[in-house]
């Protein structure tokens, strides 16, 4: 499986924004929601009955909407240093 640190969702086939913003109710907005509930661990194995007790923290995955015009520079860890809002 893929885990990214960072995602910038494409939005072909839809109106996902309006003036930089995410418009409510479309598909895009639905992707962030749910990836900035977080994701479930890769991971989710459980090798003991015990691990069955301990909770599994959920994974926060940032969301760069793009933007028409507007360049996005990112770090080695997906940290954005420019362009991002």
């Amino acid at each position: 499986m893929i885990r990214p640190r960072a995602v910038i969702p494409s939005h072909a086939n839809e109106v996902a924004t309006t003036g930089g913003i995410v418009t409510a109710g479309s598909r895009t907005a639905r992707f962030i929601d749910l990836l900035s509930s977080g994701a479930p661990p890769l991971h989710d194995v459980r090798d003991d009955v015990r691990d069955s007790l301990v909770p599994r923290r959920k994974i926060k995955i940032p969301v760069y909407t793009p933007r028409s015009g507007v360049t996005m520079e990112f770090d080695s860890h997906a940290g954005c240093r420019a362009g991002c809002r």
